[in-house]
């Protein structure tokens, strides 16, 4: 595990509805304290109130700069049939070698 690098916070909020799908917009906000670009790549969970995973969103090969703090932002959509059951918003990030 990395001590120099750290999600600040994970937020999303619905963007879009309709019948059928909703679009839920993240933000996840990473610091990177190390002297080198971190490249991660992770995965965005919107969970049901027990924890477990209704959908996700996949972030691909990104590089966090060194010494910063930045968002990274996304969307899923949603189907309307488990939307409702979306508690919160998740991250789990990892270092690529």
């Amino acid at each position: 595990a990395h001590k120099n690098w750290r999600i600040v916070s994970v937020d999303s909020r619905v963007t879009e509805s309709n019948t059928s799908w909703s679009r839920f917009a993240w933000k996840l906000r990473l610091a990177n304290d190390a002297d080198a670009p971190q490249p991660f790549q992770g995965t965005i969970e919107f969970q049901d109130s027990d924890g477990f995973i209704v959908d996700t969103d996949i972030i691909h090969n990104e590089i966090m700069p060194a010494r910063s703090e930045q968002d990274f932002t996304g969307s899923a959509l949603i189907r309307a049939s488990v939307v409702g059951k979306v508690a919160r918003t998740v991250a789990k990030v990892r270092l690529v070698r």
